[in-house]
């Protein structure tokens, strides 16, 4: 399958006349030919789509122009069918929404150390994601924002604080889950229709949990 039905994002908040694609701009390493776009106002750049790249293991580069990478926009890479894998540097802080929706055959994704926040529907539907690298400097994880993932295991960083509705809704293979101490809010049905989740450690204490307990762990979302 092309690459022709990738998302590209149309931000307001992005300069319409900055460079775009010039490899000689990136750093030594990342992927060739991914779009990038300067953010208004500000001396830093997002990557806001696959532009005309055709790799299949995604790198991004932490800088573009000497300037850094902060953010990748929204639906930038959405339903791109030929990745397989995305590494983002720890000079982003946002990831915006539906990013990477649908992108079916991506299996793995690592995130270094920089990444705040993950928005809703980030990862939504993508099936085939089993290895998922956090980083440590992730307080909030959005709304569905890894529905009907491929995921087997999960072990959120002590820095995570709140987990979004229905942010792992559906994950069929997720049989074991690590949550923090820190995490101060789990939103309602955050783990509803994993199917296979039976095992949680939750503050170093481990449970097992039963249908009910998955649709909602925890009254009004608030471990005791």
């Amino acid at each position: 399958l092309g690459l022709a039905a990738c998302g590209e994002t149309d931000d307001s908040s992005l300069e319409s006349s900055s460079s775009i694609e010039a490899d000689s701009y990136i750093e030594e390493g990342a992927t060739q030919h991914l779009r990038y776009q300067k953010i208004k106002d500000k001396e830093e750049y997002a990557v806001t789509g696959i532009g005309s790249a055709t790799a299949k293991d995604i790198v991004i580069s932490s800088t573009y122009d000497g300037l850094p990478v902060t953010s990748i926009g929204d639906s930038a890479f959405g339903d791109c069918a030929n990745i397989t894998s995305v590494t983002i540097p720890d000079s982003v802080t946002n990831i915006g929404y539906k990013t990477f929706q649908s992108c079916r055959n991506l299996t793995s994704v690592t995130l270094l150390d920089g990444v705040k926040t993950i928005a809703a529907n980030v990862f939504n539907g993508c099936r085939s994601l089993k290895n998922l690298t956090l980083s440590e400097t992730l307080t909030s994880i959005g709304d569905n924002a890894f529905g009907y993932c491929g995921l087997t295991s999960l072990s959120l960083p002590n820095s995570v604080k709140t987990i979004g509705t229905y942010a792992f809704y559906k994950c069929s293979s997720l049989a074991s889950v690590t949550i923090p101490a820190s995490v101060t809010k789990l939103s309602k049905n955050a783990f509803s229709g994993c199917s296979a989740l039976t095992d949680i450690t939750f503050g170093g204490t481990k449970a097992q949990w039963s249908a009910i307990a998955i649709t909602n762990p925890w009254k009004d979302g608030v471990p005791a």
